[in-house]
């Protein structure tokens, strides 16, 4: 996979691609998705809420991000003690680059199937996505 990702994408597509983990990058599209509606960033237990993990746990994916520059904590206007966390504007560089190439590799994959297979599995996949999403919202 790694070759691959070299081969299609553009030196910044590929080295996000390789150095994020999957899990990294979930907790950077749960970041992103969050600062949509919290400009000044959100806080450790909401995003821990948003990607369903403890608090620790969250906690660990944020400092091994803030170390890699892709997030960033700042005060909170509200409360002095507590942190908002947020892209930094390198992380929504990489954020960008690593959409692009998981765009790109996804229209690879799906053009090589006639139209209406490509179709039908389309359908299947977003039958199988609201499924898991509607199992996610039960079990909270």
């Amino acid at each position: 996979m790694r070759e691959r990702a070299v081969q299609l994408g553009s030196a910044a597509e590929t080295e996000t691609f390789l150095e994020l983990t999957i899990s990294q990058q979930r907790i950077l599209r749960h970041v992103r998705q969050l600062t949509r509606r919290e400009r000044e960033g959100v806080t450790l237990k909401a995003l821990a809420d948003a990607a369903g993990l403890s608090s620790g746990t969250a906690s660990a994916q944020v400092e091994a991000l803030v170390r890699k520059r892709l997030l960033e904590r700042r005060p909170s206007p509200e409360d002095r003690r507590a942190v908002r966390i947020r892209l930094s504007e390198y992380g929504a560089e990489k954020f960008r680059n690593g959409h692009a190439y998981f765009t790109k590799l996804s229209e690879l994959f799906f053009d090589r199937f006639p139209d209406a297979d490509r179709q039908m599995l389309e359908k299947n996949l977003s039958d199988f996505y609201q499924y898991i999403e509607t199992v996610s919202k039960e079990e909270k």
